[in-house]
This record gives C-alpha cells, sequence and structure tokens, in this order.
C-alpha cells in the first residue's frame, strides 16, 4: 500500500495513508478465513437461530422499515416474519429438523448475519473519524463499531466461502454426482 503505483509521478504519502484501513481489513480478512476457517463459524442450533430470528424482528422495528410504501419491501417483510416464526415455532416445538429443513434454516440465518452486516457497514461508514470525537465514550463506541465491522466482515468472507463450495467444478458441472452430493 505504501509503494508508488505505476502512473503516480508524486508520491503523496497522505493518499497512501487513507487507504491502508481498507488494505489492513481485506488483509484481517483473508487472512482469518484461511487460518481459522473451521473455528469461525459455530454450529448452528434451533436457539441461535431463534435468536437471530428475534434480531431480525427487532432490526426491522427499530429502523422502522414496516412504515415503507414499497409493496414490495413489505412483501419480503412479511415473507421474512413468516420464516421467522417458523423459526421461533421450530425452537419451542420438537419438529424432526430434516436435511433440507436444516439448509433452509441456515439460508435463513445467512441471510440475517448479511443484513445485519451490511447495517453495521453502513453505521460505520456514517460515523465520523474517531479522531474527531471529543468525548472518550464516544470514541469508544466508534472503536467498538470499527471492531464488529472486522468481525461482520470475516462472517460475510466465510459466508461466501461456503457458497462458493457449492458450485460445481470444472469435473462435475451439473452432473448427477454434483446433485448427489
Amino acid at each position: 500500500m505504501f509503494l508508488p503505483g505505476k502512473h503516480e509521478t508524486n508520491y503523496v504519502f497522505e493518499n497512501h495513508i487513507e487507504s491502508w484501513p481498507y488494505a489492513f481489513l481485506v488483509l484481517f480478512v483473508i487472512l482469518t478465513v484461511a487460518f481459522n476457517k473451521d473455528k469461525l463459524i459455530p454450529k448452528l442450533s434451533e436457539g441461535i437461530t431463534l435468536l437471530m430470528s428475534v434480531a431480525i424482528i427487532y432490526w426491522v422495528i427499530d429502523h422502522g422499515f414496516y412504515n415503507t410504501s414499497s409493496g414490495f419491501l413489505k412483501t419480503i417483510m412479511i415473507i421474512g416474519f413468516i420464516i421467522a416464526g417458523f423459526s421461533i415455532i421450530n425452537a419451542f416445538v420438537k419438529i424432526p429438523i430434516t436435511k433440507s429443513l436444516r439448509l433452509f434454516l441456515s439460508i435463513w440465518s445467512s441471510i440475517i448475519m448479511a443484513l445485519l452486516a451490511i447495517d453495521n457497514i453502513y453505521s460505520v461508514y456514517q460515523n465520523g473519524q474517531i479522531e474527531d470525537s471529543v468525548f472518550f465514550l464516544d470514541k469508544l463506541s466508534i472503536g467498538l463499531q470499527y471492531f464488529l465491522l472486522g468481525v461482520c466482515s470475516i462472517y460475510i468472507a466465510q459466508n461466501i466461502m461456503m457458497i462458493i463450495g457449492f458450485l460445481p467444478d470444472k469435473n462435475r458441472f451439473f452432473n448427477k454426482d454434483y446433485f448427489k452430493d
């Protein structure tokens, strides 16, 4: 990041410093996913899915997304509330968990994590710089949000890696073995 670029005639150190946090975040995420691949995502259980479903309902209510006039967003929220209701019922009732139901709840949890991660990324970039904060609690809050940004980035990268694992390779391109696996 600190080396001059090919088409950079005048080296400006400040421009390289401004891009350092982004490079650090990308490097941090790649190294964390590479070295801690098996430890990152905890095993999904009905309790975790319940907690995530309650969290997404709270998130929708807290941000006031239910006040939208868009029919598309209202449809998505109704579908989301139905799925969240099912996962809440699933946590309290002994429903046999099949592989397809487990996959469905895993996808639901991944969608929730992606939405909360995107919301966190958006809120971090809406804040000012940590140096501009006057009070210690404001600096601590911004620092905590940047820490959660790193955690969210790791979860997003891990979910992308899991999705890529489902894609076919060149030897099994949507054939019988691919669908069996």
